[in-house]
């Protein structure tokens, strides 16, 4: 689940493949809910190289927090 911002109004919703990205501290891309295209969508905020792996950043949570949300 994600939480997104859609027509101003906070919502959990759902985002397949998305829910798939890694967790890394050095992430490499950045989301969110665009009422201008009615999507999901992700930015990347650094030049990102053929091959390399997709990151996205869960927040800064204590670790027992990623265990009992993420199971890492």
């Amino acid at each position: 689940m994600f939480g997104v911002d859609i027509q101003g109004q906070r919502k959990n919703v759902m985002v397949p493949i998305a829910d798939m990205l890694n967790h890394d501290e050095r992430f490499n891309v950045s989301w969110k809910y665009s009422d201008e295209h009615g999507a999901f969508v992700m930015h990347a905020i650094r030049d990102i190289r053929r091959g390399e792996e997709l990151l996205d950043s869960y927040g800064n949570k204590e670790k027992s927090q990623f265990l009992v949300q993420y199971g890492f």
